[in-house]
């Protein structure tokens, strides 16, 4: 019987949370630093009470947060064999651009206990892949298991996805018993971590993943999806597009935007090498502003640099958008996701998404409260809802002035062209109604 690989995991962290290395909480616990090493790497069979007794005191545990150190250092390796093998998780295809601030945040909530988190954005905004970073990071840091559930269409029921990974394939699941129960009783207490991607608030059996969160005590469940899910103590956590760069910056400091990186890096992957100049600057600007920093919309344009200058693909992109994103269909299913975002808004916030896309450019709440005719604490509320979602952007403004925003150019292209946006600000005084 070996001890669980979760107890390197929480062992490593709480080093690390403390910010001492092997060797110094070897000095403070006076045990040795091999053996620390050992521990943190999973290779002792069972580790005495003493030698856990005298690592808390090095780290200075007290409390739970000694009492959880202890129970993880003598629980039984009674889980399934799969519960100490790296996930299965889908391939990542390249190397994840920027999203520090992000990754630092989901990964910090879930280390702190966080039960449910909902990342949230627009399509093509990259949720599945800051997921997947943030997935094989539990395991890699924490030893934390993992299991994913990526949403294929109706019907939408994540547990069940996971109780057949949970189970292995050649294990049948019990008909009598619900999916939901049969994984609480394979997770049981242990720590672990379920991401259930593609979901939203129509396709999530939030009832099943809340009673999994209650049986399940070191369970955290991570859910990528369009639209914030309705369940109580979720950690909403919008994932907004990658910063795009102003006009008026040299190539050197261009190349440190992360939108302008990632369009550099699919660029080279393409075979394209754009020389970035002061000549084109502005014009590499004004393509990742017209692009919204969407990484899916980045890469997919980014090819097209082997054929044209930045000035012509910009020409093409303000034309039309998806024609040059990527593949017919991408583009197309990019342009259908973004059009689906609009048409299942609620009535009010649709109305006032139409009424900012008329009034074009960017805007303050105030002045798009007077233009839609709306109070202006409802107007920011409505606002508020249709950032979460990824329909509006904040922008630039200068210190101690009003927040300004505007309808990425995406959104408003996808929209417009289909006819999906109802078109005047009265629309709202009848959803009022």
């Amino acid at each position: 019987m070996s001890i669980p690989l979760q107890f390197g995991g929480v062992l490593r962290h709480w080093r690390k949370r403390r910010g001492v290395t092997q060797q110094q909480l070897a000095d403070l616990s006076t045990v040795s630093v091999r053996a620390i090493r050992d521990l943190e790497m999973g290779r002792v069979a069972q580790p005495r009470q003493d030698t856990v007794r005298l690592i808390c005191d090095g780290l200075g545990l007290t409390g739970r947060a000694r009492a959880e150190f202890h129970a993880a250092a003598t629980r039984p390796d009674d889980a399934p064999d799969w519960w100490h093998e790296p996930p299965d998780l889908p391939p990542a295809y390249d190397r994840l651009i920027g999203r520090t601030a992000e990754l630092a945040d989901l990964g910090e909530a879930l280390a702190g206990g966080q039960r449910l988190t909902a990342l949230v954005g627009v399509a093509g905004v990259g949720k599945t892949r800051l997921a997947l970073e943030v997935a094989a990071d539990c395991y890699d840091r924490y030893r934390l298991p993992v299991l994913w559930s990526a949403y294929a269409g109706p019907p939408a029921n994540p547990t069940v996805t996971l109780i057949r990974a949970a189970l292995g394939a050649g294990v049948a699941p019990v008909a009598a018993v619900s999916a939901a129960d049969q994984l609480g009783a394979v997770i049981g207490d242990r720590d672990a971590v379920i991401v259930c991607d593609g979901y939203d608030a129509s396709t999530l059996d939030v009832a099943a993943l809340t009673g999994l969160l209650r049986a399940c005590r070191g369970l955290r469940i991570v859910v990528t999806s369009r639209t914030p899910i309705p369940a109580g103590g979720v950690f909403a956590l919008p994932l907004a597009p990658l910063p795009v760069p102003p006009d008026g910056l040299d190539p050197a400091a261009l190349r440190e935007i992360d939108s302008v990186r990632l369009l550099l890096h699919h660029a080279r992957r393409s075979g394209a090498e754009p020389c970035l100049s002061a000549g084109n600057a502005d014009t590499v600007a004004a393509l990742c502003r017209r692009l919204d920093g969407l990484p899916a919309a980045l890469a997919g344009a980014a090819s097209w640099l082997l054929f044209y200058d930045p000035a012509a693909l910009l020409d093409r992109v303000e034309a039309d958008p998806f024609a040059v994103i990527g593949e017919p269909a991408t583009g197309s299913e990019l342009r259908g996701a973004l059009r689906t975002s609009v048409r299942d808004l609620p009535p009010q916030e649709q109305a006032l998404l139409a009424a900012l896309t008329d009034l074009g450019g960017t805007f303050s709440i105030s002045r798009a409260a007077t233009v839609a005719g709306l109070p202006a604490q409802w107007c920011a509320r409505l606002a508020r809802n249709l950032s979460v979602r990824g329909l509006l952007r904040p922008q630039p403004h200068p210190p101690g002035t009003e927040p300004r925003f505007a309808v990425p150019f995406l959104v408003r292209h996808a929209a417009q062209t289909a006819g999906d946006l109802p078109g005047q600000p009265p629309m709202i005084a009848a959803a009022r109604s």
